[in-house]
């Protein structure tokens, strides 16, 4: 084994939820490490997220720890793939690094294929990874081309670093080896949030109060894109089915297209305790999270959406759909939370409303989310890693 494995990670600007993963590696003895980003994305400056309706700026140090550098993109603004990076410099980083490894993150921007070639030419193992599942009623041209490009890709990858089992079955349907799959799970900073829960215990009537909603009712919580993706209009109706009106608050925290539409039919419902925060940053989450006792995610095609995990850092227990690529990893239906159908309102309003009814149900199966989100966390996917790094020797 060497004494220290030299990786490159390809990935198209720094994000929130990743940043950690590059500081454990930079912080691992047998790993030397070296980020490469095809766009500053909020580093210098808010840009405006069409998906959030709002302009966005990261409050967290995406940059610190471990070392990275910005290559010059063709184009000065994202724009729709596979377009939106092109970043020649990719080229000649790879051919010259001498890297052991190179781990592209996705593979639909212009840039990946860049790396894809040099890696090829320089003979780099590529580790492959990306938030992908299965998706449902993909058009048969969208399903032959996509079969035709990511089958080679998948069998040539040295390592596929999966997040959840879904995502594996995704990689495996493509054709990729089962012996080279590695767990890099779909993980957030558990030590903060959990820090935050802790100094936010004693808060929880407080900050329901601040959010105009009765102290002694339940609070469900969503946490996204208020969009069609994400289905917030199902949660919204099946909190309408919870009585007349609920005995509980449902709290949206997030920005997005379909806002006016649930402001819209909450006024004609009248529904009463029902709260829509808009965008928040990931430092501010804490505060909403604690005023909650259970999380809803009813998403109709979703990856691996980490607020279910930091909702579980909060020990609340979960209603997902089966949309959710992390569902049935991160929820055992019936014992941390519950699963079910996309788009199927009834079960979700029954879901939600055995949740409503019982305290005692709450407090054991956000006990058993805490414990469950424990396993999904950064220094795993270090370590998985470094053991694809190891097995590079073998072949």
């Amino acid at each position: 084994m060497k004494e220290k494995y030299r990786l490159a990670i390809l990935v198209t600007h720094p994000v929130q939820y990743y940043y950690g993963l590059y500081q454990e590696l930079a912080r691992h003895p047998g790993i030397e490490l070296m980020v490469y980003y095809c766009w500053k994305g909020t580093i210098d400056r808010p840009y405006y997220d069409p998906t959030f309706q709002a302009e966005i700026k990261w409050d967290l140090p995406l940059l610190d720890g471990y070392r990275y550098r910005f290559l010059g993109n063709l184009y000065p603004q994202p724009v729709p793939p596979l377009g939106r990076f092109l970043n020649p410099g990719i080229f000649p980083a790879l051919l010259s690094g001498r890297y052991d490894a190179v781990f592209v993150w996705g593979y639909n921007y212009l840039t990946a294929w860049l790396a894809f070639l040099a890696a090829a030419i320089s003979r780099t193992p590529v580790f492959l990874g990306g938030n992908v599942v299965p998706r449902p009623r993909r058009p048969l041209p969208v399903r032959a081309l996509k079969r035709a490009v990511l089958t080679p890709l998948c069998r040539r990858a040295a390592a596929i670093m999966s997040e959840c089992a879904s995502n594996t079955e995704y990689y495996l349907s493509y054709g990729a080896d089962p012996g080279k799959v590695y767990w890099n799970p779909a993980a957030v900073d558990n030590d903060f949030f959990r820090t935050e829960a802790a100094r936010l215990a004693g808060e929880k009537r407080e900050i329901k109060r601040g959010l105009n909603l009765p102290p002694d009712l339940p609070v469900f919580i969503f946490v996204g894109r208020l969009d069609p993706r994400k289905r917030v209009l199902d949660l919204l109706e099946a909190f309408r089915r919870l009585g007349d009106p609920p005995k509980a608050s449902l709290v949206f925290v997030g920005e997005g297209a379909q806002r006016r539409d649930l402001e819209r039919l909450i006024s004609r419902h009248r529904l009463p305790n029902v709260t829509i925060t808009g965008f928040r940053n990931q430092t501010e989450l804490p505060r909403f999270l604690a005023a909650g006792d259970v999380f809803v995610l009813p998403s109709g095609y979703d990856p691996s959406p980490r607020a279910l995990n930091e909702a579980m850092n909060f020990a609340l227990p979960a209603v997902v759909s089966a949309g959710v690529g992390t569902a049935g990893d991160l929820v055992v239906d019936g014992e941390n939370g519950f699963i079910f159908p996309v788009g199927e309102i009834g079960v979700l309003a029954n879901r939600m409303g055995r949740l409503l009814e019982g305290s005692r149900l709450r407090k054991e199966m956000g006990d058993r989310a805490l414990r469950m989100v424990s396993k999904w966390n950064y220094r795993r996917g270090a370590e998985e890693i470094f053991r694809a790094l190891g097995s590079l020797s073998r072949l």
